[in-house]
């Protein structure tokens, strides 16, 4: 989604404004995302090019891919998910169902 060139203008704007501690998370935008298009060494890649903390935006099914980012060093995992994925709602289908979490 985004080139290398084009995350680092964004570190030096973020810098030039003054904010320091930054997270950068490698997302694939499919959802859900299939886990062979997910390349997890992007996460390596990115600390060695930025020098900063890396994680992982998932959109996967289940959680074996999250498990794998957190192994190979993600400091921050989002994973995206629903409460009740029989409400109609806005956004992707296919997001996990958070279990033991009530629905509101």
């Amino acid at each position: 989604m985004a080139t290398l060139g084009e995350v680092e203008a964004a570190l030096a704007a973020i810098e030039s404004g003054g904010q320091c501690e930054v997270t950068l998370l490698h997302c694939v935008s499919n959802y859900p995302a299939a886990p062979e298009t997910v390349n997890l060494l992007a996460m390596e890649t990115m600390a060695r090019a930025f020098g900063v903390p890396v994680g992982f935006s998932d959109h996967t099914m289940g959680i074996a891919i999250s498990t794998a980012a957190a192994a190979l060093g993600a400091t921050v995992v989002e994973k995206h998910l629903t409460l009740d994925p029989h409400v109609a709602r806005p956004g992707p289908r296919g997001l996990a169902v958070a279990r033991g979490i009530p629905p509101r």
